[in-house]
């Protein structure tokens, strides 16, 4: 072995030495530094009033507890409630003077009762009365009267528009007509025709219920047919 491979094996031997030393001596280091205290005077510090320990506390006052003086308090008398006496005044006037009532009259009534019919409600217009109303002369009258006062609608006439209009109408208890409707049309002049038509209708004969004349709700069909 050479003089070279000694001194080798010599320096890594202490290069193992070397490092734990340093290790040893990075830790001390670091304890201390954490172990380290800095201590500062609280005279030296701004803004901080030193009090000494000289001066004496003073506390506030303390009021001593005050004996309260006894009050004795006399029972009242209490009054016997359960003997109650009453005074009557009787020689005491009135102001007031008692009203004088109206003497009783007993109602006379005749000996003669006359008989008194009750009033007559009129009703609403039925549909279905014991008798129904009637053009005067009859059916063939009526269907005469309508095919004499229709007067076709001129632009249904060019159109050929036709059909049958149903109308309903109250007839009164003197036979009058009023409040026409239609309830299926055919065309507002078509409509509008059969509505003067009606309305222009003489006077039926009322239907009758209980042998008494009512108002009565008809319904009537009214064909427009053009004729070729």
């Amino acid at each position: 072995m050479n003089h070279f491979q000694k001194t080798t094996k010599k320096n890594e031997r202490m290069r193992f030495v070397y490092f734990q030393l340093g290790l040893l001596i990075s830790f001390s280091l670091t304890f201390f530094a954490f172990e380290w205290t800095t201590y500062y005077s609280v005279k030296d510090l701004k803004g901080v009033k030193i009090i000494d320990d000289d001066i004496e506390t003073v506390l506030p006052p303390v009021n001593p507890e005050v004996e309260k003086p006894i009050v004795k308090t006399e029972p009242t008398p209490r009054k016997n409630i359960d003997k109650l006496i009453i005074v009557d005044d009787v020689n005491k006037k009135t102001t007031e003077e008692p009203t004088k009532e109206d003497p009783y009259v007993e109602p006379k009534f005749d000996d003669k009762w006359v008989e008194v019919e009750p009033p007559v409600i009129d009703p609403d217009p039925i549909d279905y009365p014991d008798e129904m109303p009637g053009f005067i002369g009859g059916d063939k009258a009526l269907y005469q009267y309508l095919s004499n006062n229709i007067k076709y609608p001129k632009i249904e006439i060019k159109r050929g528009v036709e059909g049958r209009v149903y109308v309903e109408f109250v007839v009164g208890k003197n036979g009058e007509i009023s409040d026409i409707k239609i309830l299926r049309g055919v065309s507002e002049s078509i409509d509008a025709e059969a509505i003067r038509v009606i309305k222009a209708m003489p006077n039926w004969l009322p239907g009758k219920q209980k042998g008494r004349a009512v108002k009565v709700r008809y319904k009537m069909p009214i064909s427009f047919k053009l004729i070729k």
